[in-house]
């Protein structure tokens, strides 16, 4: 660098780093700025390098450690539709109020809608780990209506967004656990036959957009048929009212 670039006044110009490294590779590797995750753990990128100082006319180099904290995390999400909300989910509360019910799976809710429950749960590893996560959702399917339920209502493309509203989500981990809360369900008008076909698919997300799990399918099929006395659960189509994991055929009749 020419002298002339140093003036009466001290300045420091980042010149180069010279070395880069992970304090643990099981974990993660560093290569020139660049950190890749390997496993879930903590470790350290250690940069250390130089700066070109000035003073006057006079440089020299001063060495500098920018060696700095890396989380690498991952979440395991599996989904739960029997038995009841667990208390650990604190938004246990907010679903109840809206389905008068702290159940999961089948059943028909205060508002009338045939619905299947359902908890999925983000397992975070490392488990210590405090930051935000978000279970986010996205889905596919077709919405039946009519006197046969056969008649489209509404059809969803691959990838719609579905992830829930805050309230069902719990984001802040409480033992290295986050949870999301639904209820997917039809209430059909009088004399109808409402069905839902729909796939849907959990993944993780940081705040920052980064996903750290590995997206979890499952499906949500059923048939509610209205009645004067009260909604019931539809039986005329074999395989109907259930959650599975995987995917489902999206016909009214689920392609029989």
């Amino acid at each position: 660098m020419a002298t002339d670039q140093c003036t009466s006044e001290p300045e420091s110009i980042f010149d180069s780093l010279t070395t880069w490294s992970s304090g643990n590779t099981a974990i993660a590797t560093v290569t020139t700025g660049k950190v890749t995750g390997v496993s879930a753990g903590f470790t350290t990128a250690n940069a250390s390098g130089k700066i070109l100082e000035c003073s006057g006319n006079t440089e020299y180099f001063q060495e500098i450690d920018l060696s700095a904290p890396v989380v690498v995390l991952e979440a395991t999400i599996t989904i739960q539709s029997s038995g009841t909300i667990p208390t650990a989910n604190t938004a246990r509360g907010e679903y109840y109020d809206a389905v008068g019910s702290y159940s999961l799976g089948n059943f028909v809710d205060s508002g009338g809608y045939c619905t299947i429950g359902y908890q999925a749960t983000g397992t975070l590893d490392p488990s210590s780990y405090t930051g935000t996560v978000t279970l986010v959702r996205t889905k596919g399917g077709v919405d039946y209506d009519g006197p046969t339920g056969q008649a489209v209502l509404v059809s969803y493309p691959s990838g719609t967004d579905d992830t829930s509203q805050a309230a069902f989500e719990v984001t802040t981990p409480t033992n290295g656990v986050v949870y999301d809360l639904d209820a997917p369900g039809v209430d059909p008008t009088q004399g109808q036959i409402w069905r839902q076909r729909m796939n849907f698919f959990e993944n993780a997300q940081l705040p920052d957009g980064t996903y750290i799990a590995n997206e979890v399918g499952f499906y949500v099929r059923l048939s509610c048929v209205w009645g004067s006395s009260g909604n019931i659960f539809g039986t005329d189509v074999s395989g109907d009212n259930v959650l599975g994991m995987g995917s489902t055929n999206t016909s009214w009749n689920l392609g029989q």
